[in-house]
């Protein structure tokens, strides 16, 4: 069965399903079933790319200390100014359920950051909303609000930060044994680096970037805040 990026439209596909199925007194019966089905697809469309203005590297905590050089970088103010803070809406014209965000991330930073590479950032779901069937979701209705800060914290003087994030949205259907299924994603990514006694940020952010996908997100190791 073929799957479908054309948004909640539906689309027909010849398909071909095979059924085995045992009874009690040791019975066999194999059945086919051929015919069209309509498929259906949420879809993700982006709202506000940045809800607290372009996403900027600050000083958390300036260059302190005279033996060792203590420094905080952060992208912006969490939920408050120049962070990653992207706003999107799930539409859903024939299904209820509840729409997910999955954040793998990898993190390369100087000092006191031991990094990881494609991990769970926290926890899964990272943000979560109910989604109503509604071809013309508006006011805050299927909403999800993506809002990140990563830092980066050194004692030795020298501070680097390469991060990036990929966010899966995914969407569940009501009903008993539905999954999660990925309906599109996020990229999104901050270099920066920092020098003592230099209070100049050396700095780009890139993203974020919407995709088409259906790929599962995938990890080995959870990362810990």
């Amino acid at each position: 069965m073929k799957s479908v990026n054309s948004g909640d439209r539906p689309l027909s596909y010849p398909a071909k399903m095979g059924m085995n199925l045992h009874f009690a007194n040791g019975a066999q019966l194999f059945m086919v079933v051929k015919g069209k089905f309509n498929m259906l697809r949420p879809k993700v469309v982006m709202v506000n790319f940045h809800q607290f203005g372009t996403p900027t590297v600050i000083w958390k905590s300036p260059w302190s200390g005279v033996v060792f050089h203590n420094g905080t970088i952060s992208l912006g103010v969490a939920s408050t100014t120049n962070n990653m803070s992207y706003l999107l809406r799930i539409v859903s014209s024939d299904f209820s359920g509840s729409g997910d965000i999955t954040q793998i991330c990898s993190i390369d930073s100087s000092g006191l950051d031991l990094g990881c590479s494609g991990c769970l950032d926290g926890i899964n779901p990272y943000i979560h909303t109910v989604v109503y069937k509604n071809p013309n979701p508006t006011g805050s209705i299927n909403l999800l609000n993506l809002d990140d800060a990563p830092t980066a914290t050194t004692t030795t003087g020298v501070i680097n930060m390469e991060d990036s994030f990929v966010d899966y949205i995914t969407f569940t259907p009501e009903g008993t044994g539905s999954i999660p299924v990925t309906i599109g994603k996020i990229t999104w990514g901050v270099t920066a680096s920092a020098t003592y006694p230099n209070a100049e940020i050396s700095q780009s952010v890139d993203g974020p970037t919407q995709h088409e996908s259906e790929d599962f997100p995938e990890w080995t190791t959870v990362r810990d805040e």
